[in-house]
């Protein structure tokens, strides 16, 4: 400390404000470094990004999709082969199953701004309501009267071609879906493109005034100096006008 001390104290006023342009300019640096990484991390398509989008995407392979009724279609078949309590735990299991579905239709139906998205999705829920309207109102009360001719033709036949039908509506939804988080993606990445092309900008700008101001300031303060020696000088000691150009250009 008594070295820099010692280091500070010979070095002029100029070298001393040139001193603290230059450490500002290393702290701006320092800081636009900064926070040029973190933006480089949490950016689209950024390493925590996909950390966080790998997540997702792990449950929703692992989880049957709640607005997607494979796993009521799944059940049905259960259904061919319980009897009892395990037909009862089936039957309220599809009830489950619809109370979700019909939960994740209202709130989608509350958040989605895509017009055009959301008549897709409104189209699969209602080919999903009729397939668990055949469900609920004929194929539940043909297997509880063990009726199972009835109940393999409604499987086979009717549940199968609206559960066909729900499929290709939700294929249509997936697509868009798809379709708009690329567009989203790609306008958000150039969003954070640009931001940072100005940070930068912005950045090296403030540096440069910066170094001007503590240039204009070096210039003044030696020049109000010079005056104020020459002012000094010239009341005691008459000064030629040699000796005075050199003090004030020196």
């Amino acid at each position: 400390m008594a070295v820099m001390n010692r280091f500070a104290y010979k070095l002029d006023n100029s070298a001393k404000l040139a001193a603290i342009a230059g450490l500002a300019t290393i702290a701006f640096a320092v800081y636009g470094f900064y926070c040029f990484n973190t933006v480089s991390q949490v950016k689209i398509n950024g390493p925590q990004y996909h950390r966080i989008a790998m997540g997702h995407e792990l449950v929703a392979d692992v989880l049957p999709p709640s607005e997607y009724l494979v796993e009521i279609y799944l059940v049905a078949f259960e259904m061919m082969d319980a009897d009892g309590a395990d037909l009862l735990e089936l039957i309220l299991k599809s009830r489950r199953l619809k109370q979700s579905f019909l939960e994740r239709n209202a709130y989608w139906n509350s958040v989605l701004t895509d017009d055009s998205l959301k008549r897709a999705l409104g189209d699969a829920v209602h080919s999903g309501n009729e397939m668990i309207e055949t469900l609920e109102s004929s194929f539940i009360p043909a297997i509880q009267s063990r009726n199972f001719a009835l109940s393999h033709e409604l499987l086979d036949k009717t549940m199968r071609r609206q559960f066909r039908e729900h499929r290709e509506r939700v294929d249509a939804v997936v697509r868009m879906a798809s379709a708009s988080n690329r567009r989203n993606e790609t306008s958000v990445a150039r969003m954070v493109r640009d931001r940072t092309l100005g940070q930068v900008i912005i950045g090296f700008s403030l540096v440069i005034l910066l170094a001007a101001g503590c240039f204009g300031i070096v210039c003044k303060f030696e020049a109000n100096l010079k005056k104020r020696v020459l002012g000094m000088l010239t009341g005691v000691v008459p000064l030629s006008r040699d000796i005075r150009d050199k003090i004030m250009w020196n």
